[in-house]
């Protein structure tokens, strides 16, 4: 098979990793040979996670860390370096939408939970910005480096009640654009 380019131990923090999109990203990077660090807020979904990566034969550790706290992130980002030396991926996939910022058929814009709004917002786009700041860093700092950032197809079509999840995706495509 023609590769284009390799990620054989290369050390990929993964966001959300114990969500079902991020640990089937976590699987399939393990498949190719990286280093994974599976980071989220779930201690036990990480734990469970990292165990089947490690079964798998990969090299994976589990790292609690909620993408919304820039001190927890810095303190992940010293236990990676401290362990691997570097950081040359980060896969920003934590998000999501929540039930309190969904509009139900009878309601309108009115009618919206602007605490949900608040909410949604701040962890699809800061949940994908924080972590590029802190991990991004290293990657400056090193001079090499590669940061994806999952959106939706909300951000090109917004999905009817979701309004502050459809807005917080269509920020981080322009983000990872800028």
């Amino acid at each position: 098979m023609n590769q284009i380019f390799s990620i054989k131990d290369k050390v990929a923090i993964i966001t959300g990793a114990g969500g079902v999109l991020g640990g089937k990203l976590a699987t399939k990077f393990v498949e190719a040979g990286a280093i994974v660090v599976a980071l989220g807020r779930d201690q036990e979904s990480l734990d469970i996670k990292v165990e089947e990566l490690l079964a798998m034969g990969g090299d994976a550790i589990a790292i609690k860390a909620d993408v919304l706290d820039v001190d927890g992130l810095e303190k992940a980002k010293e236990i990676i370096i401290e362990i691997y030396g570097r950081i040359d991926i980060l896969l920003n996939i934590a998000g999501g939408n929540i039930p309190s910022a969904t509009l139900t058929p009878d309601q309108s814009f009115f009618d919206m939970d602007l605490e949900g709004w608040k909410s949604v917002t701040d962890l699809n786009i800061n949940g994908s910005v924080y972590p590029s700041y802190v991990f991004g860093k290293v990657m400056a700092d090193q001079g090499t480096g590669s940061i994806v950032n999952i959106s939706s197809m909300a951000a090109y079509s917004a999905i009817t009640r979701v309004a502050g999840y459809s807005a917080a995706k269509s920020a981080i495509t322009n983000f990872t654009q800028w």
